[in-house]
């Protein structure tokens, strides 16, 4: 463009000095001046290549100029799409940290929960899903700070607890251990294993008496089974204060009573198989009672008693209070059978 104006002055001064010197040329002759004048073809020749060339610098400054515009703008266009680009990449820079911060917050959140969670798990639990000794020694210590503050009230409650059921016992042994009626479906008796069931107590045959004081009043149920003199494990007395207070105990003693209890039910059981010529003393029958006390209480206790009130060692099917009676009084005269029958019925009150 500039070259174009330079071009263009240029001409014009050309111009403007031959006009000059056509004005200062001296005077000739009116002939010489009406005489046309005429160029040569070379000084044409030199104007029109003049002409032609300033004609396509102009040309060739104008295409140029284009081409410079045209870059200009493409370098304007891919100069804000790089900025765009860049805006866009920071703004997912942004987006990407506040998710990371979210993140991180839900990450606090959860982990404050589960701690939360496990403060507030019993003993036992943590105890068993916790694999940090220094989890399971802070649990204990909390159990162990928390019994030292409440052992007067487990005390108290274990002592009244021991009251009422020693009451039970006596009321028991003084108006429940009247005779059982006769058995409205007698089992079949094996010597392979209990003849009774362990749901064959909720069935009150004979009645009800059974089911339930294995159920409401567990220790004098399990006390009468064990004094039995068929079985003869414990006296009744001291049979139920054992494991009455045993299992008061068992929340103080951290469970070390409640082991007592169940050694004490495991141990019966074992007795009365050997009393009955049921397999006895071997690892599978010690483990099948020691599952059946730890899955279903009541249930063992009632099997156990059924099995002793109802089925005699020799096989035969009798009521409880007479299986004893028979075997003592045969071959004795009425009057001795008579005093035999007052001690029976003596020793089945359990008291």
């Amino acid at each position: 463009m500039q070259k174009a104006r330079r071009a263009t002055i240029c001409a014009c001064m050309l111009v403007q000095h031959a006009s000059t010197l056509v004005m200062h040329q001296p005077d000739v002759s009116s002939s010489y001046l009406e005489q046309p004048v005429t160029l040569s073809d070379d000084t044409n020749g030199v104007i029109a290549q003049r002409t032609g060339t300033v004609l396509l610098e102009e040309s060739d400054m104008r295409t140029r100029q284009a081409r410079m515009q045209n870059l200009l703008g493409a370098e304007q266009a891919a100069l804000l799409s790089q900025e765009q680009a860049i805006e866009q990449i920071a703004a997912q820079q942004a987006s990407l940290a506040q998710q990371q911060a979210e993140l991180k917050k839900r990450e606090a959140k959860v982990e404050a929960e589960i701690t939360k969670k496990l403060a507030g798990a019993s003993f036992l639990h943590t105890a068993a899903s916790s694999s940090s000794r220094s989890g399971v020694r802070a649990q204990v210590q909390q159990v162990s700070d928390w019994l030292q503050k409440n052992w007067k009230e487990q005390l108290i409650g274990a002592a009244v607890w021991l009251v009422l059921t020693m009451f039970c016992g006596w009321a028991y042994g003084a108006y429940f251990t009247y005779e059982y009626p006769q058995l409205r479906h007698e089992p079949m008796v094996t010597r392979q294993d209990f003849s009774f069931g362990l749901c064959d107590g909720y069935s009150c045959d004979p009645d009800t008496r059974v089911c339930c004081f294995s159920h409401f009043c567990l220790p004098v149920r399990w006390a009468d089974t064990a004094s039995s003199p068929k079985v003869g494990f414990v006296t009744f007395w001291t049979g139920l204060f054992i494991y009455t207070i045993a299992a008061a105990l068992n929340g103080l003693s951290y469970g070390i009573t409640g082991l007592i209890c169940l050694t004490l039910a495991v141990r019966n059981r074992q007795q009365i198989r050997e009393k009955y010529g049921m397999p006895n003393g071997t690892f599978g029958s010690i483990v099948s009672d020691i599952a059946v006390w730890l899955c279903c209480i009541p249930c063992a206790a009632m099997q156990e008693a059924m099995e002793v009130e109802f089925v005699d060692p020799q096989g035969a099917v009798l009521p409880g209070s007479m299986k004893k009676v028979i075997q003592q009084t045969m071959g004795m005269s009425d009057a001795d059978r008579f005093l035999a029958n007052e001690r029976a019925q003596r020793q089945n009150t359990c008291c």
